[in-house]
């Protein structure tokens, strides 16, 4: 095992939270605020500041839980031997490995990202509906359970099934209700 790892920097940082896959994030946040505006549209509606917050809030919450499941998986794949040098050709799928990132910077990273997620998320709450803080709570749980454990649910056949399910339907659905207030 290599001990050798350079310091943790921004640049390191960029590979671990893999930016390409962000979109993934963005994309049902925009879904779901493009269909609340054009529900508020045609009700009685005046430029709503709260919304247009609740928005900003909904994808930092949803880029940085991504960012956060990102590096946690990196970091488990690293752990569990699945990300070698010999096992994964992609130098963007094996950050720690490719970049000689320390799996420990790396761990706390993903962490700090999650703790910003939850933090963004209590605003977020604060600004629209409590019901949102049980979604956000079982989305963390999520986006540890995926990566982390004796079986995570990644290695599992429903992995990319769950991670649409959250994905696809929860964001979209919990932009949707931060914005307007209604399912």
């Amino acid at each position: 095992m290599n001990t050798n790892y350079k310091p943790f920097t921004p640049k390191a940082a960029v590979e671990l939270a893999s930016p390409p896959s962000l979109v993934a994030a963005v994309m049902p946040v925009f879904v779901g605020g493009a269909t609340a505006f054009g529900f508020m549209r045609f009700t009685p509606f005046v430029f709503d500041v709260r919304a247009t917050a609740a928005l900003l809030l909904m994808f930092v919450t949803a880029v940085l839980m991504q960012a956060a499941v990102n590096t946690l998986n990196d970091y488990q794949d690293f752990l569990s031997g699945t990300d070698t040098a010999e096992t994964i050709l992609d130098t963007h799928d094996a950050s720690i490995v490719y970049n000689q990132i320390n799996p420990r910077s790396a761990l706390r990273f993903g962490i700090v990202l999650l703790v910003c997620a939850a933090l963004s998320g209590c605003v977020l709450v604060l600004l629209s509906h409590w019901a949102l803080l049980i979604v956000g709570v079982a989305a963390a749980a999520v986006v540890v359970l995926y990566s982390a454990g004796p079986k995570p649910v990644s290695f599992l056949p429903i992995g990319e099934f769950v991670s649409g399910l959250v994905m696809g339907v929860c964001i979209t659905a919990s932009t949707y209700y931060a914005l307007t207030l209604r399912f």
